[in-house]
């Protein structure tokens, strides 16, 4: 396996996607961190291809990446926001896919080891379980690379999670093809030691996952893979919807038409941000709604001129939260 130094760290300019807390759960104590220097990451191999992706000749064995979540509160996974930052076709005519999938984590779905490779003592650590709870396949040419944009991959039944979660995403079908994705991480050292972020190595006839920074010595970092959550029952007041690391919300009227208000509380004072996505990931309302304290407010966003379908509203906080749940225009 590669050390750290073999890896080239590409920084890139993406400060929608740079702020503390775009996450659901990466968490020391109650708040959860993603990029908490402000710096996102696209991690490239000096062999060809990404770290968090495909097409890297000295990778051929790692088929999958994962990202996992602490999760408190009772949640469905109805989808999940991935940020893949560069694409590209290989010789094949044929489409690729990515497979998305939602796992509990386990405390034996991962492993490390000690002592030269050829005589190795294995250790079990948290990890992702093998049973999956939901997938989805996004293909190829649905993959958004704009810097503007989340790729977008909605699961059919999603999933009830009671304790914590992790999302991977299945890139076989991508490598097999000859086709490449490098997904957006976050800096190196942001990862706050509690590898939860990992790497599944194939070897047949076995399997298994790595925590990253066990593969990759010293990257510590997560990877920018979101998940979209709902309550797990129908509410209709603020009070009886579900803190995720911090943030609850509820839109009304939710179908909107011309306005829809959005109710929030914070458990904790932030910077906020709401962010306004179509169906397909594309940022199409962004405002700065400054500093809060503590407490439960209304905002009121403009939906006449949106065409009808479904979108994504997300709230994230500098102290290290986000929620991201759906709101449909008629």
């Amino acid at each position: 396996m590669k050390t750290l130094n073999t890896l080239l760290f590409l920084t890139l300019s993406l400060s929608a996607f740079a702020q503390q807390g775009d996450t659901l759960g990466i968490t020391v104590g109650s708040s959860p961190t993603f990029a908490p220097s402000n710096n996102v990451v696209l991690y490239q191999d000096i062999n060809g291809g990404y770290l968090f992706g495909t097409n890297a000749q000295a990778q051929n064995t790692l088929t999958a990446i994962a990202q996992a979540y602490i999760n408190l509160d009772p949640v469905l996974v109805t989808g999940a926001l991935a940020i893949i930052s560069r694409k590209a076709k290989g010789p094949s005519a044929t489409e690729s896919k990515l497979t998305f999938s939602v796992h509990n984590m386990s405390p034996t779905g991962a492993i490390t080891y000690t002592g030269p490779p050829d005589n190795p003592t294995f250790q079990n650590v948290p990890g992702p379980a093998s049973v999956t709870l939901a997938s989805a396949d996004i293909f190829f040419s649905e993959i958004d690379t704009a810097a503007s944009a989340f790729t977008v991959v909605n699961f059919a039944n999603p999933p009830l999670c009671t304790g914590d979660l992790a999302i991977a995403c299945n890139l076989t079908d991508v490598k097999q093809i000859g086709d490449t994705v490098g997904f957006l991480g976050d800096a190196t050292g942001n990862g706050l030691n509690l590898r939860y972020t990992f790497h599944r190595v194939t070897q047949p006839p076995s399997t298994f996952w790595f925590p990253t920074d066990f593969l990759f010595p010293g990257t510590n970092c997560n990877v920018a893979i979101f998940a979209i959550t709902e309550d797990a029952t129908s509410v209709r007041d603020l009070n009886q919807s579900t803190f995720v690391q911090g943030i609850r919300a509820l839109a009304y009227p939710n179908p909107a038409s011309a306005d829809c208000r959005i109710e929030f509380e914070l458990a904790d004072a932030g910077e906020i941000r709401f962010e306004l996505l179509s169906a397909d990931g594309r940022i199409v309302q962004q405002q700065d709604w400054g500093k809060r304290i503590p407490g439960t407010y209304t905002e009121q966003i403009a939906t006449d001129n949106l065409a009808s379908g479904i979108y994504y509203y997300s709230i994230s906080s500098s102290h290290g939260g986000r929620i991201t749940r759906s709101l449909v225009v008629e």
